[in-house]
């Protein structure tokens, strides 16, 4: 059984998630909830811009957060990795 949305944030750490996974379930979860196509975020607006899906400006303005909260957690863990790694050269 999913938690609901409020709750995404305990389901990650009982499941001990990833973060880029954790990402993945609440955008899953907002597609689903919205009746969205199953279109990566950028992609998504792209559709909107061209006109070929609907959206309203909360879901603009949620998609364009979520893929900027996509990239910082995404760079953090490119620069941990590469900070591991660097330790392990050592």
């Amino acid at each position: 059984m999913t938690l609901p949305t409020q709750n995404l944030y305990e389901q990650m750490f009982m499941k001990q998630e990833e973060p880029i996974d954790f990402l993945v379930t609440i955008y899953e979860d907002y597609l689903s909830k919205h009746n969205l196509p199953e279109y990566d975020a950028s992609d998504m607006l792209h559709a909107h811009h061209i006109g070929e899906i609907e959206l309203h400006d909360g879901q603009i303005g949620w998609l364009n957060n979520f893929i900027r909260l996509w990239d910082f957690v995404s760079e953090a863990e490119s620069v941990s990795y590469t900070h591991l790694r660097a330790h392990e050269t050592v």
